[in-house]
This record gives C-alpha cells, sequence and structure tokens, in this order.
C-alpha cells in the first residue's frame, strides 16, 4: 500500500485583522490517486483563484485540475489521478467586495507507499559457499533497507563474513550451519514513520559428522542404566544406525530402546556382559560419518551382614561381614565413625570376608556395627544392630506434681536398640505391693491419678527388644494438690436453727490460684423420697441459709467450690431439725407490727393508769397538772391555797420555807408553768387557806 507524507507550508497575509484566511491541506497525496485542497476566507465575502506551481492561474482548460466554489467563503482545488509531475507548491488568492486580497500557500509532495516484489523467499546453501539475498522494495521517497537474522540486525553482528550492498542485497560469505535461520527485509520510511517486511527462509546443507561422548567409570548393576549419547550434525538431518562389536546392534527392547532420532542409546540392567566396542553411523545424501567407544563396566562392591545380633549380657559374639565386586573389595568394621580392629581374607571365589570379636557383652557394646567394603569401583556398607537389654536407670530423680509423680534420670545406656518403653512401680510408704504401669518411649514419665499430699515410693526400669533391665533404687517423693482445682469449703463452725430454716457458715481455704466462680449446695432429707435440691451461691458468699425444712428430721447438705477449672470435691454436713416449738408459735397472721402495736397500747394503758393513781392518791402527774392548768381543778382532798378575788391559780406558786421538790418535773401547759412532782411526804406548813389582808393581797398562815 501507499501512505501520504505531506509537506504542508501555509503562508497567510493579513492586511486586516477582520478579515483572514487558510487554506485546508488534503488528507493524501497518494500517487495515482484524487485529492482535495479548500481555500477558506473569513470576515467577509471574496473571490477565489488558483494558481499552479509554475504561477500560472489554474483554468477550466486544465483536464487534471479543477477550481470549484463551495459558498461565499469557500473554494476547494481538486486534482485528479494525482502525480509526480503535481508536486510544488499552490497558491490561493481571495479577493474581498473592498478590493482587499489575502493570499495563502501550500506545498504539495506526492508519496508512494511501500512495496516489495515478489521474490524466492526459500534459499539453501552448501555450507561453506557465499550466499546472497535481494530485497526488492520500492517507494516514494525510496525506503531504507534493514536485514535482521532470527531479529537481529545482521550489521550488529560483528561478523565481517555479513555485508548489506546498495542498500539491498545481503552477502554471506563462507556461509556456516549456524547461518541457518529466518532473514528478514524491513524497509522502511522514516519520515512518515511506514514500513514493509518480507521474510526469507536460508537452509545451510551439511554433510554429516558422529561423535559419542566417552562414559568413564561405569558400574555395573540391577538398577544401572547407562546412555550412549552420538553427536550428529549434518543438513539434511542425518540418520543413525548403532553397531556392537561391529555387528547391528539386535533390537531387544527389554535391554535397549532409543529417543525419537536414535542419538542415544539406553542400556538397562548394566552388567559386566555387557562391556564391548558400540559404533554410532549418520548418513545423509551428502556422506556418512561414524564414531566408537569402548565400555568399560566394572562391579561394585556388594556387602552381606545380617541385620541384627540378640546377645545376653556376658556372652561373646564374632561379627561376620562378607562382601563380593570387581575389582575385589577391601573391608574394614567401624563403629560411632571410629575403625575398629578386624581380621579380613580375599578368597578364589570373588568374595571378601572379614570378622569383628566382642567379648563379655555388657550394655555399652550394644549399638550399630558398619562393615564398609571399597573398591575403584564404589563402596558398599551394612550395619548391624547389636542388641542387649539396657542398663538399670540412674540418678533418679522424682518432682512432685499435682497429685502426680513425675521422673527424670540420666546415664541409661540402650543397650543398642531403642528404648520402647519404661515401667513405672509405686507405692504408699511403708506398703509391700506395687502398682504398676507401662509409658511409651515418647511420653512423659508421669504417674497419675494419685491422692494429694501422700508420700510415695517409685522406681523405674526400661526395655528394649531385648528386656526389660533392673529396676532402679527407690526414690520417695510427696504429691501437690491439683493445679487449679479449688479445695472442698471447710463448715467454721455449728449451723443455727432459726425457725424452720437452718444457718451453716462456711469458708474456703485454696481456690487452686483461679478465682472461684460460685459455689453449689445441695441438700436433701436423709430418710425418705424427697427430692435434692439445689442452690447457687455467689463467690463472696460465707453461709447458707436452708429454708422451709422439716421440722425432726435429719438432713444432709452437700457443698462444691467451683471455678474455670472444675469443682472442688464436696463438703458434707448432716445436721437434724428439731421437733417443733408450740408453746412458741404464733397466731397465723400476726406480723411484727402487730406485735409492736399491742406491746405500745399496753405500755400507754399501764401510762395512764400509773399517772392516774398518781393523781388521787398523791395529787401529781400529767394529769393533775392538766386539771390544774385547764380546768382549774383540784382533785378532792387537795391542798389548795385560793387568792382572793381570782377563780384560779395564778401562772407561779411559791411554796415559801420549802425547796422545789427532788423529782420534780416543770411543764409547760397553755402557757402555764406547772411541777409535777410524786413526792408522797405530808404537807407541814401552809396547810390553813389564805385570807385577804387589808389591802385585798392574800397570805398564808402557819398550820
Amino acid at each position: 500500500m501507499l501512505r501520504i507524507l505531506i509537506w504542508i507550508s501555509i503562508l497567510v497575509i493579513n492586511s486586516d485583522a477582520a478579515k483572514k484566511m487558510i487554506i485546508i491541506p488534503p488528507p493524501s497525496t497518494e500517487i495515482y490517486t484524487d485529492t482535495t485542497i479548500y481555500c477558506r476566507v473569513s470576515g467577509g465575502e471574496a473571490e477565489f483563484q488558483w494558481f499552479k506551481p509554475n504561477g500560472e492561474e489554474i483554468s477550466d482548460n486544465d483536464d487534471d485540475l479543477r477550481v470549484e466554489t463551495v459558498d461565499e467563503e469557500t473554494s476547494k482545488l481538486i486534482i485528479a489521478n494525482i502525480q509526480l509531475k503535481h508536486n510544488g507548491v499552490y497558491k490561493c488568492k481571495s479577493i474581498f467586495e473592498d478590493n482587499q486580497e489575502k493570499v495563502s500557500s501550500i506545498s504539495i509532495s506526492v508519496t508512494k507507499k511501500i512495496s516489495i516484489s515478489n521474490t524466492d523467499t526459500y534459499k539453501e546453501f552448501l555450507e561453506g559457499s557465499n550466499a546472497v539475498l535481494s530485497c526488492n522494495a520500492t517507494g516514494i521517497p525510496a525506503p531504507d533497507i534493514i536485514w535482521l537474522h532470527d531479529r537481529l540486525d545482521v550489521t550488529k553482528k560483528n561478523d565481517d563474513r555479513i555485508k548489506v550492498i546498495d542498500n539491498r542485497y545481503l552477502h554471506i560469505n563462507g556461509i556456516r550451519k549456524t547461518d541457518s535461520g529466518t532473514y528478514t527485509c524491513k524497509a522502511q520510511i522514516k519520515q512518515r514513520n511506514e514500513e514493509l517486511s518480507r521474510d526469507f527462509s536460508v537452509v545451510v546443507n551439511v554433510p554429516p559428522t558422529a561423535q559419542i561422548q566417552k562414559e568413564k567409570n561405569i558400574i555395573a548393576g540391577p538398577n544401572k542404566n547407562l546412555t550412549l549419547i552420538c553427536l550428529v550434525n549434518g543438513n539434511p538431518k542425518p540418520t543413525i544406525t548403532w553397531k556392537r562389536n561391529e555387528k547391528p546392534l539386535m533390537m531387544d527392547t527389554s535391554k535397549y530402546s532409543f529417543n525419537s532420532d536414535k542419538s542415544e542409546l539406553n542400556i538397562r540392567g548394566i552388567e559386566k556382559s555387557d562391556e564391548g566396542n558400540y559404533t554410532c553411523v549418520a548418513v545423509n545424501t551428502l556422506g556418512e560419518a561414524s564414531d566408537k567407544t569402548w565400555l568399560n563396566i566394572s562391579v561394585m562392591p556388594k556387602v552381606m551382614l545380617n541385620e541384627t545380633a540378640v546377645v545376653i549380657p556376658g556372652q561373646n559374639i564374632n561379627i561376620s561381614c562378607k562382601a563380593t565386586g570387581d575389582p575385589l573389595p577391601t573391608i574394614i568394621f567401624s563403629r560411632n565413625g571410629k575403625t575398629l580392629k578386624s581380621d579380613e581374607k580375599k578368597n578364589a571365589d570373588g568374595t571378601t570376608i572379614a570378622s569383628f570379636p566382642i567379648k563379655n557383652m555388657n550394655p555399652s557394646d550394644g549399638g550399630a556395627y558398619t562393615c564398609s567394603a571399597t573398591s575403584p569401583a564404589g563402596r558398599d556398607s551394612k550395619t548391624i544392630q547389636v542388641i542387649t537389654i539396657p542398663s538399670t536407670p540412674v540418678n533418679v530423680m522424682v518432682i512432685p506434681g499435682p497429685a502426680s509423680l513425675k521422673i527424670n534420670f540420666s546415664g541409661l545406656l540402650d543397650g543398642g536398640a531403642p528404648i520402647i518403653s519404661y515401667t513405672l512401680q509405686w507405692r504408699h510408704k511403708g506398703r509391700n505391693d506395687w502398682d504398676s504401669t507401662t509409658v511409651k518411649a515418647a511420653e512423659p514419665l508421669r504417674i497419675s491419678g494419685l491422692k494429694s499430699y501422700e508420700k510415695y515410693e517409685v522406681r523405674v526400669s526400661a526395655s528394649n527388644t531385648a528386656g526389660q533391665s533392673k529396676f532402679s533404687e527407690i526414690m520417695t517423693a510427696q504429691t501437690k494438690a491439683l493445679q487449679g482445682e479449688p479445695d472442698k469449703p471447710v463448715f467454721s463452725s455449728e449451723g443455727t436453727v432459726e425457725g424452720n430454716s437452718y444457718n451453716i457458715s462456711f469458708q474456703q481455704l485454696e481456690d487452686g490460684g483461679v478465682p472461684i466462680q460460685h459455689y453449689i449446695v445441695r441438700y436433701h432429707a436423709v430418710s425418705g423420697n424427697e427430692d435434692v435440691k439445689e442452690l447457687r451461691l455467689d463467690p463472696e458468699a460465707k453461709f447458707v441459709i436452708l429454708e422451709d425444712l422439716e421440722w425432726n428430721t435429719e438432713y444432709e447438705v452437700e457443698i462444691r467450690a467451683v471455678n474455670n477449672r472444675g469443682e472442688s470435691k464436696p463438703s458434707i454436713y448432716n445436721f437434724n431439725m428439731p421437733q417443733e416449738l408450740k408453746a412458741v408459735s404464733q397466731k397465723k397472721g400476726l406480723g411484727i407490727g402487730g406485735i409492736v402495736a399491742i406491746v405500745m397500747v399496753i405500755l400507754l394503758v399501764l401510762l395512764i393508769a400509773v399517772d392516774t393513781a398518781c393523781y388521787y392518791t398523791n395529787h401529781c402527774g400529767m394529769m393533775m397538772c392538766i386539771a390544774v392548768n385547764v380546768f382549774g381543778k383540784r382533785p378532792p382532798g387537795a391542798k389548795q391555797h385560793d387568792f382572793e378575788g381570782s377563780s384560779r391559780f395564778t401562772n407561779e406558786v411559791k411554796l415559801q420555807g420549802l425547796n422545789l421538790p427532788r423529782g420534780s418535773v416543770s411543764k409547760q401547759l397553755n402557757g402555764a408553768q406547772c411541777e409535777m412532782t410524786c413526792d408522797k411526804a405530808p404537807l407541814t406548813q401552809f396547810e390553813k387557806l389564805p385570807h385577804k389582808g387589808e389591802n385585798g393581797s392574800s397570805s398564808f398562815t402557819e398550820a
């Protein structure tokens, strides 16, 4: 395809700011296509004239150039079938009604898209010959040519054999197999960012070559496999065949196999009999090539040794080891990385035998003994496990725990086999019979389910596959309380009966390190089928009141403390409710308020009775004061002194010659002061009534 690159140079001549003129460039100037140029003014109507690059005005006589008026402000120039001759600068002239003129110009450059003519894109060359590739690319302007090999610029390879000539030819001197591949001719016009590519496939034909990768130190074995690799080169691709000892290799699928092009020969289960001469043959249309290799196969040492030997303590044992291989191996014994002295003998049957003695077997002799056979072909080893019973546990430590005992010890010899279990025995101190349990070796040595704060005797033994050791010496320890479990509540005093209720006080001595959440109280009558009743108390509770109990009945109470670790053991309390005390029973429906009212009425009646008695017998008291001060009366027989001209007592009565009797009480009644006394002494003075004097005053006379 052809693309357009337009160089536009617009010259606008402005003589008046109100009148303007512009030229709109064509969308394309592709050769052999029609293109249109617009000329437009603003600020008024105008007439237009168009001029060729040579300065001539374009007229109707020009076949390939045509001017058309679009409207009063726009004109267009149409170039039909644009060609190279149409290159140049075109001018548009506008004449306004006031005879003002405006001129604008535009440069037209005819373009042609890049094209690459048909050519043979597959090329074959013989290795070593000179190769030439041609790229026939055209365009306006002429495109630049870049050659790529496998997408890399060939000029950047720094290879003097490869050159680009006349911007179109690629020369490769002495072409090689590595020069095969895809070559790309890329034509591009940078001014308008246009490019076009064409790929060429280059094949370099090469005569065949063959080379077998040599194998060293080939070791036989049923699980050993060998791969012979033949490196073959050539184009066209050679066909490959194999020979063994100059004879075509018989295709035994259980023994031999190949990859897809037969460049790899796989031999399964290498044996000594697979030794020999192997040949790889490569053939193509240009010739034949081959390569040979000799396989020298060794046999790895193989050790034959028993896996285990169980020995009774004090017994003697002789460990024997046999090994085979080509060449014959050498045998050594070792234990824990340390070489042991042994006897070795090489036999005519292709075996080596060695032995190692152990005398007076004990647990420290138990363990792994390794027999190693070594030769230039390799090394093999096997281990025999010599086993006897473990040693007696020593340095035993018994660590007390919550209702449990933990056992630790050190210095145990396993006798050559892993400890599989431990036997733990315990008993209360001073008893004869032992309790026993077996613990797996991976588990902690712990005796659980014991009683808290009890002394126990403990011993331990170890077992492996050979048997059980002797028991350790006896150790003594005392258990602790269960961690986190609260102690049972303790009743602090005897309970008390309150009616048909019972009050029991208790206290919590130990909470196990975890706060008490609540208490659970259960109680029931010992005899009969009465249901068990349950109460829940706050953690701060110090007593419990059991209500609505039956008289003359025995009860059992159980209290448990609860925290988030569990419940305590129960504290049990038994008590008897007495027979009902009917003599002190109260009338049903009479409450405390009624009793208080009755008592107050009784007291009031007693007060009135006493005051009345005082009034009539001793002429004193509250009633006496009220009668004198309120009603102006005295009780019959009362001692009084009337004042002349007055029908009542004055506000103040003085007893001359007498002090106020002890125990008198001053009372204020209706504004009058009176003295109340219960003094029963008879009056000795002023027993006579006062008589009037001459001045109207009153006076007392002696009795």
